[in-house]
């Protein structure tokens, strides 16, 4: 199994339970048809959504925000660029914690758009993605909002926010 895939199977199994109990679901996309376009398919009461979910294992040391984009050994856009997910969920570590910061991926793109990133790095992780490098304090908690520390109730209200 390639390294990146490992560290993304952690952010998921992650992602997931904090998306769970109450009336909250999600479950890991199996289909590997779709695959590349969303990795959870969520529901929260009778609201279906769909999660990019991505693990930054290198934002705790480096204090930068890594936004994939296009996948150099495929020679194709991936990550942001392709998503169809609803949410975008970045996995982030605090210490030994992980923390999990959601946002909408329509804002997340518009973000995107209208803010260039200060770096763009090629051919990373398992040497074929490509990133765009935003400082921390320019996109959490201004797309983001951190959301394993909320009570249930107030993550649903926060995921019906997201998903208008």
């Amino acid at each position: 199994m390639l390294k990146s895939l490992a560290i993304g199977n952690r952010g998921e199994e992650f992602a997931m339970s904090v998306l769970k109990g109450g009336d909250m679901e999600a479950v890991k996309n199996e289909d590997k048809e779709t695959r590349e376009y969303w990795d959870l398919l969520c529901k929260v009461g009778r609201t279906k959504f769909s999660c990019e979910v991505k693990y930054d294992v290198m934002a705790q040391k480096t204090g930068n925000i890594a936004i994939e984009f296009y996948n150099s050994k495929s020679c194709k856009d991936s990550g942001i660029a392709v998503t169809k997910s609803d949410i975008w969920v970045h996995i982030l570590m605090d210490d030994q914690n992980m923390t999990m910061w959601i946002a909408s991926v329509k804002e997340f793109r518009k973000f995107i758009k209208n803010n260039k990133p200060f770096r763009t790095v090629n051919n990373v992780g398992d040497n074929n993605a490509c990133l765009h490098l935003y400082k921390e304090d320019t996109l959490l908690d201004v797309v983001f909002h951190r959301a394993e520390t909320l009570s249930e109730d107030k993550l649903k209200k926060l995921v019906r926010k997201l998903l208008k």
